[in-house]
């Protein structure tokens, strides 16, 4: 069809009516709208830093519903936006609740050592259900035209893709690559749009090149400048150059993950679909994800914090840009036949949130 064949019709929200909401079957990628600024958001900023300080820490779970009500809200997909349905209170609950444990586990290692150490382990073992009930959170209360996202992941295939993988993908370096693409691939599968669930079938051999891409230069960075850096030991100290060591590797650390984690995105996406209805692909590119990212860094340090709002705005605008989406079916139809699913599903909320997972 044409990508000038287009149909408009109201859709309703929560809020009473969304106009002119665009309906669109069309051949080419269309990227995802971000249309929120600087100005606008850092009068938020400002306002959720000063009353989090006031309250000492308490209004950071109502800062975090703005700042994601925001994005959210400003990021528009065939001209209807996203919207996040959290408050402040639900969020609060969870942090009170995680809070309790820590403290009680601290006070128990400490004066109960030897039960402190079954405690551990026992909160090790509950991580995968609290990252479950934390995906399936954030997942619930993010909408697109009045239709939920969800997560379906399990307490063991989360244990298994979130924390032994890759644990075991550091150890043994050969199946890196292996880890990473299931990670990745969890994650997207098991996120659903009303009852359609996302698809991904990227290969082993994609991640395994883009390691070979970062992690390798990497390393032989690291290598040369601790050998270039030997002259230090004797000139300046032990401690010094020890300081400059950790420096370094943190330093190229950050730089090879910036640039590997784009470069896993890029694959996933491009793969990525939901259900029939709805295709992606991401063209991120690594260096200037890594240019944002250290401007950012450097703007913030010595702006000392102020500039913070723009820096998050002129990332996440970036992504929303090379994000792209294409419907292969009418967009409307498809959203009121996930309506029409889900009238008789009924409305399920996970009560916890203050784990994020993401890509």
């Amino acid at each position: 069809m044409d990508s000038g064949d287009t149909k408009k019709e109201a859709v309703n929200s929560e809020n009473g009516s969304e106009p002119n909401a665009v309906s669109v079957i069309e051949n080419v990628f269309r990227p995802i709208e971000f249309r929120g600024n600087t100005k606008e958001y850092f009068g938020i900023w400002i306002s959720n830093l000063v009353l989090t300080i006031i309250t000492l820490g308490i209004y950071s779970s109502w800062a975090k519903v703005r700042r994601k009500k925001y994005f959210l809200n400003n990021s528009q997909i065939s001209d209807a936006s996203l919207n996040y349905h959290a408050t402040g209170v639900q969020l609060l609950k969870g942090r009170l609740i995680a809070l309790a444990v820590i403290i009680v586990n601290g006070l128990i290692t400490i004066f109960f050592p030897l039960v402190g150490i079954v405690t551990s382990i026992a909160i090790l073992f509950a991580l995968p259900w609290v990252i479950n009930q934390s995906m399936k959170f954030n997942a619930r209360m993010t909408s697109w035209r009045n239709v939920r996202f969800n997560w379906r992941g399990t307490y063991w295939k989360s244990f298994w893709f979130f924390m032994i993988g890759p644990l075991l993908g550091l150890i043994s370096f050969v199946f890196l690559p292996y880890f990473i693409k299931n990670y990745y691939q969890y994650y997207a599968q098991y996120h659903s749009f009303g009852t359609t669930d996302f698809n991904a079938s990227s290969r082993t051999s994609k991640y395994f090149l883009a390691l070979i891409l970062t992690v390798w230069p990497g390393l032989f960075f690291v290598l040369l400048g601790i050998g270039g850096s030997q002259g230090i030991k004797t000139e300046f100290g032990l401690f010094d150059y020890y300081v400059l060591v950790v420096l370094l590797v943190f330093v190229i650390s950050a730089i090879t993950f910036t640039i590997l984690q784009t470069l896993c995105r890029n694959i996933l996406v491009r793969t990525l679909s939901l259900g029939q209805a709805v295709t992606f692909d991401s063209k991120l590119k690594p260096l200037v994800v890594l240019w944002i990212s250290v401007t950012n860094l450097m703007a913030v340090i010595f702006s000392l914090g102020l500039l913070r709002p723009w820096a998050a705005i002129r990332l996440y605008r970036y992504v929303c840009h090379q994000t792209q989406y294409r419907f292969e079916m009418d967009d409307t139809e498809f959203v009121d036949t996930e309506r029409s699913k889900l009238s008789s599903f009924g409305e399920e909320f996970a009560g916890l949130e203050g784990i994020d997972i993401s890509i």
